[in-house]
């Protein structure tokens, strides 16, 4: 719809009369449309309105200031002139616009908007200072937090450091009792030692053999009765390797056996003793290393049942 203009001072409180009956959008940042038609409209009335079209802002804000509706009118065109004082502020900048406004209605409305202004700008420092207050607390919590930690860390390594320097002392103060085992399949053929670490002083307290009225196993429970403090020393392996248990289960006479023979019969252990040693044990597998396994390991079995402080997995 074209506006008819009069020549009256009236024009501007026309149109905005024309836009709001007509529903045009006049919010400022509209993000649909803009307000474009209401905007396009305001800058052609406000040329046909101007003597020199170069001053048709000029001419708007002037006739913005004379603008006086009445009550009812002022609230119905409110919205639609704060969107022009918007438009007169971005072309003629805010000083320029509150000149021309003057006293009436519309510098009413500038100062509004300008108090409005002023408090969104004031609640949003005040929403960043809060902010930043927060992330400092945050910051000096999380300070704290860690100066605690390192705290606890050092208390524990001193009570760490003490406890050890405690079972050190423990260590020197008591002895160890060295049992050895030169292991074989029948208990006669057993060799026994104890011996006595103090410091650094090796004492050798008794060596014997096995025998049919005295087992190996009953020997050597004995001796870790009558001591706090034992380390055992057996020269036979203890356990057979991993890949013989994997290759043999659900292996069938005649079958081709998947794993290699080193894989069946050397232990990580053997591996690792050639690797840092260059030689090389006797295999597990082995007949008489493996009977000899067998029997050591019933030693143990026997020994363990009669000391109640002794553990194989200790």
């Amino acid at each position: 719809m074209e506006l008819e203009m009069t020549a009256s001072n009236d024009w501007l409180q026309d149109y905005l009369k024309d836009a709001v009956d007509r529903k045009l959008c006049v919010k400022y940042g509209c993000t649909t449309c803009g307000a474009g038609e209401f905007r396009e409209g305001l800058k052609r009335v406000a040329i046909q309105n101007s003597s020199v079209p170069e001053d048709a802002w000029t001419t708007l804000g002037q006739a913005l200031g004379q603008l006086e509706p009445g009550i009812g009118e002022a609230t119905r065109l409110g919205d639609a002139a704060r969107l022009v004082i918007m438009e007169l502020c971005g072309s003629l900048g805010e000083e320029r616009t509150e000149q021309l406004l003057g006293d009436g209605w519309a510098s009413g409305l500038f100062r509004s908007m300008e108090a409005h202004h002023e408090a969104v700008e004031h609640g949003r420092r005040r929403h960043i200072e809060e902010q930043e207050r927060a992330q400092q607390a945050k910051g000096a919590q999380r300070r704290l937090r860690a100066e605690q930690h390192a705290q606890r860390l050092a208390r524990k390594a001193l009570r760490d450091a003490a406890r050890k320097a405690s079972h050190s002392e423990d260590a020197a103060r008591s002895p160890t009792n060295i049992i050895g085992l030169d292991c074989a399949t029948e208990p006669t053929k057993v060799g026994l030692v104890l011996a006595r670490f103090s410091g650094e002083l090796l004492v050798i307290q008794e060596a014997r053999c096995g025998t049919r009225t005295v087992s190996p196993a009953s020997i050597v429970a004995g001796w870790i009765r009558s001591s706090r403090r034992v380390l055992l020393a057996l020269d036979a392996p203890l356990g057979w390797p991993a890949g013989l248990s994997s290759a043999l289960q659900g292996h069938s006479a005649g079958s081709m056996v998947p794993a290699t023979a080193n894989e069946m019969f050397r232990r990580v252990t053997d591996n690792e003793i050639y690797r840092r040693l260059g030689k090389r044990p006797l295999d597990v597998g082995a007949d008489r290393i493996a009977r000899t396994t067998r029997a050591a390991l019933e030693v143990l079995g026997r020994s363990e049942p009669n000391t109640p402080k002794f553990s194989l997995g200790a």
